[in-house]
């Protein structure tokens, strides 16, 4: 006699569809967080080695630090990477796996701009009393550019380079963010520079890249990983010395 053959029923095959249906859903968030995870970690070694240049780069001009911007041919103007560049010897490095290539990712404008970096070396903002997005407090970084005439900084501004800072540990000097160039230039590895900034407002994810936070190098050399909600707004830190007791960035404590 011979034995019929039985097949999947389809109501079997449905449901094995959505069994399979159902582990994705679960499986899927799970490894797109993993290589997020995976680009947060190669960030955050990216980050580690361009501050080992910008400290190389100090050591060798006695410990001045690389500017923002400098203008060494009259031509155009030297980003701060096409001096920590040569120590670094690597362009790559100085971008993040999860940002953005597109300008107008990050400010909704763009331009004829090159996304030559993604971490932003904010000596623009020196350490002052700030309505920080929303939150007063004290906030900025250690390198504060020409924003006060020599002499007349407000007495709590400490504009030393960061191998002086009070607080190596807790002064944040590089945050992920963007820094634009004009490029090719003549000469320039990275570009002519153009503008930079971390003002998250126009695209929060664009900034707030890895599971909801950022990188952040600081002073002594160490790289954190902070919430970008947190690092906008939290002040629980305090100023000490002849101005204690103001709220402070734990982020950015540079000065007293």
């Amino acid at each position: 006699m011979r034995r019929r053959q039985h097949g999947f029923t389809l109501i079997e095959l449905l449901v094995v569809i959505a069994i399979i249906a159902i582990l994705a859903a679960i499986l899927f968030p799970v490894f797109a967080k993993a290589r997020e995870k995976a680009r947060q970690s190669s960030c955050s070694s990216n980050l580690k080695q361009v501050l080992t240049g910008v400290r190389m780069y100090s050591a060798d001009y006695d410990e001045l630090w690389a500017p923002d911007w400098a203008t060494p041919s009259g031509v155009g103007y030297a980003s701060w990477m096409e001096l920590a560049g040569p120590y670094v010897k690597n362009q790559q490095v100085f971008l993040c796996p999860s940002a953005p290539r597109d300008p107008a990712a990050y400010d909704g404008v763009g331009g004829p701009y090159r996304v030559a970096a993604n971490y932003c070396w904010a000596s623009w903002l020196p350490f002052d009393y700030y309505n920080w997005w929303g939150t007063a407090m004290f906030a900025g970084f250690p390198t504060g550019s020409a924003s006060f005439a020599p002499g007349s900084a407000p007495p709590w501004g400490h504009y030393a380079g960061p191998e002086q800072s009070v607080h190596p540990s807790a002064a944040a000097l590089l945050v992920e963010g963007y820094y634009f160039t004009f490029d090719p230039v003549p000469g320039f590895a990275f570009g002519s520079a153009a503008t930079c900034g971390f003002d998250p407002s126009p695209n929060p994810a664009a900034f707030f890249r890895h599971t909801g936070g950022f990188n952040l190098g600081y002073c002594d050399g160490h790289v954190k990983w902070a919430g970008g909600d947190d690092f906008y707004a939290n002040s629980l830190d305090s100023t000490e010395g002849a101005y204690a007791g103001y709220p402070c960035s734990p982020y950015m404590h540079h000065g007293q």
